[in-house]
C-alpha cells in the first residue's frame, strides 16, 4: 500500500512538473538574455545601495559582472560576422565589433563625466539611429519583401532562404545590439553613482525607455515574421553534368525502334504501330534491325515492356550510341523526310533501316516506341524512414533525396534541439553541393550511429529481408506518378522523420512530428506520422521536354519553381525530336536543403522546378519554424 502511494505521489509530481513546464511563458533565447540582464541590473542597483562594502569592491563587482555578461558566448553567437554582414546594408554595427572588450579610455572618460550617461555614447547614438530607421522606414517590411522576391538569376546564389528566418535573424541582432548598448550605459551609470557617494539615481527612466523601444521592435518583428514565407529551397546546382546519373532515373521508358513483325507472337504485320500500346519483343525476325545488330554482337532488342508505339516514317538512319558508359540507346535518328530525332552528334556508323511490303501485301512498319527495361535501371525509391534520434533530443534540420545503390531515398541532417528555439550549430563545407551524393557513395558507417549528423540510407534490393512494396517502390509505365505536396506539423511540434509511401499507385511522402517544450528544448510525448489528406489532384504536364542542361553562367537559365498546389507529376521520356526520347525526366535534385543557420523545421515538401521546354527537377523543400509567437514575451 505504501509503495502504491509512493508511486502515485511520484507520478503526480512528474505530471505537475510537466504541467508547469508547458504552462510557462515561452521565450526566445535573445529575450531570455534581456531578462537575465534586467535581473542582474536590478540586483546590482540593490547591491550598490545596500551592500555597505568598500567603493573599490563595489566598482570591481559592477565591472566584472558586466564583463562576464557581455563576453558570454550567448551574445557572441548573435553578434557574429555572418549576422552583421547580412544586414550591414540596412544598419550600422561597426561600433559593436569589440563590444565584449572594455575600452578603458572611453569608460574612464564617461565615468568621470559630470552627469549620468543617458544613453548618448557612440554605441547608444548608433542604436537610436538604427531604431529610428527601423521604425520610420519599416525595415522589417523591406527585408521581408526583398527576401520573398529572391530568385536564382544570380549565378552565385545557391539557396533561397526563407524570409521568416531572415527577419528572425534581423530581430536577434537588433535586440542584441540594443541590449549591449543599454548594459554598457547602465554599467557606466552605476560606477558614477558609486564614485559620487551613492547619490540617488532613478535608473528606471532609462530602463523604461529601453523597454518601450524593445517592445516596439518586437511587435514589428512579430507581425512581419508571422506573415512571411517559411520556405527554403535550392537553386539548380552548378556542378552536375549532362551524364550525371546521380540525379537521373535510368533505363526507364527510353525511345526504341523495332519492326512490328517482332512485336506480336504471330510474327505478322496485320496491325499498325499505334495498335501496340503494351507489348514486348517476341524475337528478332530475319533481316530486321534488331536481328542485324544481334549478329554483330550489339544488344538491340528491348528486354522489357514495349509501350506507346507510333509510326513516324518508313525509312530512317539510326545512329546508335558508341559510348559504352552511356545509358543512351541512340544518339539520333534521321528520317527520310529530313525529320531528326535527337540532337546528339553521331559518333558511330549509322544503320539504314526501311519498312517493307511482305508477300501478303501488308506493310511491315518500323515503329517508334518506348522500352521499359529493368536491366541496369535505377528506378527505385526507398520506403524506409529517415528519422532523427529522439532519445538524444535530435531533430531534423535539413533534408535531401539522394541515390545510393540505384535507390533514391531521403537523406537528413539531424541536430540537437536546445532551449528557447535554438539548435546546435555545425559547420558544413559544400553541403549545398550536389557533390554530396557522390562523396557518400563510399559511405560505410552504420546508420544506427546516434551521433552521426547525416543519416544516409544504405541497403541493396538483394539484401536479406528486403522486399519490394515494403522496403522500396518500383516505377513502371502504369505507376510513375509523384505527388507534389507540402506537409506541416501541428503547433508545438518539430519534424523528426520523413519517408516515402505509396498512395493509390502514386509515390507519396509522410513526415513524423514530435512535441517539444520550447523553453527547455526537450522532446517529449509520442511521435506520429502525417501525410497530406488531399485526394483531388491534377497532373502537371511537361510540354515537349528536353533534358535540363548543366548550368552555363553565360547562357543557361536556372529552373523556376512551380508551387501550384494539388498537383502530381509523371516521370516520362524526353521529347523525341529534342532527345530521341533517351532520357527520363524530370531529374531529381539531390542537393541537401537546409538553412544556412540551422533551425527548427515545421514542414517538408516536394515540388517541381523547371523551364519551358525542359524536363526540370523534382526537389525537396523545407519550412522553418514560425518564431513570431515567442518574440518579446
Amino acid at each position: 500500500m505504501k509503495l502504491l502511494l509512493l508511486l502515485v505521489v511520484i507520478t503526480t509530481s512528474t505530471d505537475f512538473v510537466k504541467l508547469q513546464e508547458n504552462n510557462a511563458i515561452e521565450n526566445l533565447y535573445i529575450d531570455i538574455l534581456v531578462q537575465r540582464y534586467l535581473l542582474l541590473e536590478s540586483d546590482l542597483w540593490n547591491f550598490i545601495y545596500n551592500s555597505g562594502i568598500k567603493t573599490k569592491d563595489i566598482i570591481f563587482k559592477i565591472r566584472s559582472e558586466h564583463r562576464d555578461f557581455l563576453s558570454s558566448n550567448a551574445l557572441s553567437d548573435v553578434m557574429n560576422d555572418d549576422y552583421k554582414s547580412k544586414f550591414e546594408r540596412f544598419l550600422t554595427f561597426k561600433e559593436f565589433d569589440n563590444y565584449a572588450q572594455e575600452d578603458a579610455a572611453l569608460i574612464s572618460l564617461l565615468e568621470q563625466s559630470h552627469g549620468f550617461n543617458s544613453g548618448f555614447d557612440e554605441t547608444s547614438e548608433t542604436i537610436i539611429r538604427n531604431y529610428n530607421r527601423i521604425v520610420s522606414g519599416d525595415l522589417f517590411k523591406t527585408i521581408k519583401e526583398e527576401a520573398e522576391n529572391r530568385n536564382c538569376s544570380n549565378i552565385a546564389t545557391r539557396a533561397i532562404e526563407s524570409a521568416s528566418q531572415d527577419l528572425f535573424m534581423f530581430y536577434e541582432i537588433i535586440a542584441a545590439s540594443m541590449l549591449i548598448s543599454y548594459a554598457t550605459t547602465q554599467r557606466i551609470n552605476m560606477v558614477q553613482v558609486v564614485k559620487r557617494g551613492f547619490e540617488k539615481h532613478d535608473y528606471t527612466i532609462l530602463k523604461n525607455d529601453f523597454n518601450t523601444r524593445y517592445g516596439k521592435i518586437a511587435a514589428l518583428a512579430r507581425e512581419n515574421i508571422h506573415t512571411s514565407s517559411k520556405v527554403v529551397w535550392m537553386c539548380d546546382s552548378l556542378t552536375y553534368t549532362e551524364d550525371d546519373e546521380s540525379i537521373q532515373i535510368t533505363n526507364f521508358l527510353t525511345g526504341y525502334i523495332d519492326n512490328e513483325i517482332n512485336l506480336n507472337k504471330d510474327g505478322s504485320c496485320w496491325n499498325s504501330c499505334a495498335d501496340y500500346k503494351w507489348t514486348r519483343n517476341f524475337g528478332c525476325s530475319d533481316g530486321t534491325f534488331c536481328d542485324r545488330q544481334r549478329r554483330i554482337g550489339h544488344v538491340s532488342a528491348c528486354n522489357g515492356t514495349i509501350v506507346d508505339c507510333s509510326y513516324i516514317e518508313s525509312s530512317m538512319s539510326i545512329c546508335q550510341s558508341a559510348d559504352k558508359g552511356s545509358n543512351r540507346r541512340y544518339d539520333n535518328i534521321k528520317f527520310e523526310s529530313g525529320l531528326r530525332f535527337g540532337q546528339h552528334p553521331c559518333t558511330a556508323k549509322p544503320s539504314e533501316v526501311s519498312s517493307w511490303w511482305n508477300i501478303c501485301l501488308t506493310h511491315c512498319s518500323y515503329c517508334f516506341c518506348y522500352c521499359d527495361s529493368y536491366a541496369d535501371s535505377d528506378r527505385y525509391f526507398s520506403l524506409q524512414p529517415a528519422v532523427s534520434t529522439i532519445r538524444k533530443n535530435k531533430i531534423i534540420t535539413g533534408v535531401g533525396i539522394t541515390k545510393r545503390n540505384g535507390i533514391f531515398s531521403w537523406t537528413i541532417i539531424q541536430s540537437k534541439l536546445l532551449s528557447n528555439g535554438r539548435v546546435q550549430q555545425r559547420t558544413y563545407n559544400n553541403t549545398y553541393d550536389s557533390e554530396f551524393s557522390r562523396r557518400y557513395q563510399g559511405f560505410t558507417e552504420k546508420i544506427t550511429d546516434d551521433e552521426r549528423e547525416f543519416i544516409v540510407q544504405d541497403f541493396r534490393r538483394s539484401d536479406f529481408g528486403i522486399f519490394e512494396g515494403v522496403d522500396y517502390f518500383t516505377l513502371s509505365w502504369q505507376n510513375r506518378s509523384v505527388n507534389l505536396d507540402t506537409i506541416t506539423v501541428p503547433p508545438g511540434c518539430v519534424v523528426t522523420g520523413v519517408r516515402f509511401t505509396v498512395v493509390k499507385e502514386h509515390l507519396n511522402f509522410e513526415i513524423r512530428y514530435t512535441q517539444f517544450n520550447f523553453n527547455t528544448g526537450r522532446l517529449y510525448g509520442r511521435s506520429e506520422w502525417i501525410s497530406s489528406k488531399n485526394e483531388k489532384r491534377s497532373v502537371l504536364l511537361l510540354h515537349r521536354p528536353a533534358p535540363s542542361r548543366p548550368i552555363n553562367q553565360f547562357e543557361t537559365k536556372r529552373s523556376v519553381p512551380n508551387l501550384t498546389p494539388n498537383k502530381f507529376i509523371k516521370f516520362r521520356p524526353s521529347d523525341p525530336e529534342k532527345d530521341a526520347g533517351q532520357t527520363t525526366v524530370p531529374f531529381i535534385d539531390n542537393q541537401i536543403v537546409r538553412p544556412k543557420e540551422l533551425t527548427l523545421l515545421s514542414g517538408v515538401g516536394i515540388y517541381y522546378k523547371g523551364l519551358s521546354g525542359y524536363g526540370g527537377f523534382i526537389a525537396p523543400k523545407i519550412l522553418v519554424y514560425d518564431m513570431s509567437s515567442y518574440l518579446g514575451n
